[in-house]
């Protein structure tokens, strides 16, 4: 999956090529493991076996280098006790060597600086000299190769033929771009395009194909516009600003459309009344009483709640690693006293990672997750809840049911004490169950899909051959919609321990 999204965000950055006036170099990062960091914070080292390096970390960036991608940055975290930024065995053996990239490597931001802090360089001499034997090219914002790579030449520690072959690749890369021919081309904008009303529609569609509805108690979705009474509860339904997400660039915050807003325009003859509830994080405990209170008197005379919570922009990207994942704040004490208002609740979670909420899901009429939509959140929200427009979208990774779980994943390895509820001594825990709360791959449409028995071309697969997979999909529900089918594959008996499934092919 990780494969798939490289291959398509180096297409859509760099395009067929990257002497094209609009085409922008992509950048693979971060190189690699930076997801299996200790206790799950930020920056702090990755300790996986060489195993899972090659298995699950490495092929995506095999997948940015066949598809052209111009760049790649490596992590600023440590990898197996070796910084990346000076990893040679990765960057320049495995990148350079077998994988035969050929772009550029530059540092994170003032990572070469950093191996001093890592305990592997005395001076930032000595830090700019294992950089660029290791084949990281550009030195980010650090200054180290400016201001120090000439005394790291002068004390032994590296080579001007090492500086040398950093250079070519640069130079070889500012041609790539055009930039000898005219090197102020992209500096010719015609204005900011962020929020450009001909883009909206694209932004609202993609949205919408991001949301995952995740239960669907009774088909309580879609709701049909009418003359319902509808109460638009949470600290994220007027957060317009909080649609963005984290590093949003040039996205324009006021030009983003909230969930309330959304909902009014499409429920007209709708009755809609709205309060915030409870911040998204912290709040008093007084005020936040009287918001809770004002919330379940808003619930209690409606006919369906619209319930948004989860995170703010700010608490996603980098740097904001959490060590609970229920939800934040006073949160949680808003939603179960309006589920307990009795009113049919759609909640709806806004996130970057997956949440730890079990009682939501158990509890929710309804459960959509909605991610950081853009733009156009409100309305591709509500094109989903009032059945304009079919969810489709389905989960890029597992979600917990309890933070014990974590590590999981689809991909998990067979042991050899698989869970028996009849067999005490079998791999379980014994305060939760060990199903995921939802695993990779979950979401539900608003009608019925049906596959067939799988056919698969011969009945041996040779080495290096493709081979195909073919499944009839039907619709037998009462709406149009679209099925998402995953092809895995498990292999039985190897030399070593294989994941339980291998994701190996996706299709629309």
């Amino acid at each position: 999956m990780a494969s798939r999204f490289a291959e398509a965000k180096t297409r859509g950055l760099q395009g067929p090529g990257l002497a094209a006036p609009d085409a922008v170099a992509g950048c693979a990062k971060h190189f690699c493991g930076y997801g299996a960091v200790l206790a799950g914070r930020e920056y702090a080292p990755s300790d996986v076996s060489g195993q899972a390096v090659r298995d699950v970390y490495l092929p995506p960036f095999a997948a940015a280098v066949r598809a052209g991608v111009a760049t790649i940055m490596p992590s600023l975290n440590a990898l197996n006790g070796v910084p990346m930024t000076s990893n040679a065995t990765l960057l320049d053996g495995w990148l350079r060597g077998r994988a035969g990239f050929d772009g550029l490597v530059i540092s994170d931001y003032g990572a070469v600086r950093e191996l001093i802090r890592h305990g592997v360089a005395a001076d930032v001499a000595e830090a700019a000299a294992l950089a660029i034997r290791a084949g990281c090219d550009i030195d980010m914002m650090g200054y180290s190769y400016v201001d120090h790579l000439s005394a790291a030449v002068e004390r032994g520690l590296c080579t001007v033929a090492d500086i040398d072959r950093s250079v070519r690749r640069v130079l070889r890369f500012k041609e790539r771009l055009g930039l000898f021919d005219d090197p102020y081309r992209r500096c010719r904008s015609k204005g900011r395009t962020a929020g450009r009303s001909s883009h909206r529609p694209l932004a609202r569609e993609a949205a919408r194909r991001s949301i995952v509805l995740l239960t669907n108690r009774g088909d309580t979705l879609p709701v049909a516009p009418g003359r319902q009474r509808i109460a638009v509860i949470g600290p994220l339904a007027d957060a317009a600003r909080e649609m963005t997400g984290s590093w949003a660039a040039k996205g324009d915050p006021a030009a983003c459309v909230s969930v309330l807003a959304g909902l009014r325009e499409a429920y007209p003859e709708a009755a809609i009344t709205h309060c915030a509830g409870a911040a998204i994080r912290g709040g008093g405990q007084k005020e936040t009483g009287r918001g809770i209170a004002e919330a379940v008197g808003l619930a209690e005379a409606a006919d369906l709640v619209v319930l948004c919570v989860g995170e703010g922009a700010t608490m996603n990207g980098e740097a904001t690693s959490r060590s609970d994942l229920d939800l934040p704040g006073w949160q949680r004490d808003l939603a179960e006293a309006v589920l307990a208002a009795g009113t049919p609740v759609i909640a709806i979670v806004f996130c970057g990672r997956p949440p730890v909420i079990p009682w939501l899901a158990e509890r929710a009429s309804a459960l959509v997750c909605a991610w950081m939509l853009g733009h156009e959140a409100g309305h591709a929200l509500a094109d989903v809840v009032s059945g304009a427009a079919a969810p489709s979208a389905r989960l890029a990774m597992s979600w917990p049911r309890a933070m014990g779980q974590i590590p999981i994943y689809a991909g998990a390895a067979p042991n050899g004490r698989t869970f028996d509820p009849d067999d005490h001594f079998t791999s379980k825990y014994i305060d939760v169950a060990n199903e995921l709360l939802f695993p990779f791959g979950h979401g539900l449409a608003t009608t019925r899909f049906t596959l067939g028995e799988p056919r698969v071309d011969g009945e041996v697969v040779a080495p290096g051959r493709p081979v195909a997979v073919r499944v009839a999909v039907s619709n037998e529900g009462p709406r149009s919609g679209t099925a998402t089918v995953f092809l895995f594959i498990r292999d039985p008996i190897a030399a070593v321990v294989r994941p339980g499934l291998e994701l190996r092919g996706v299709a629309k």
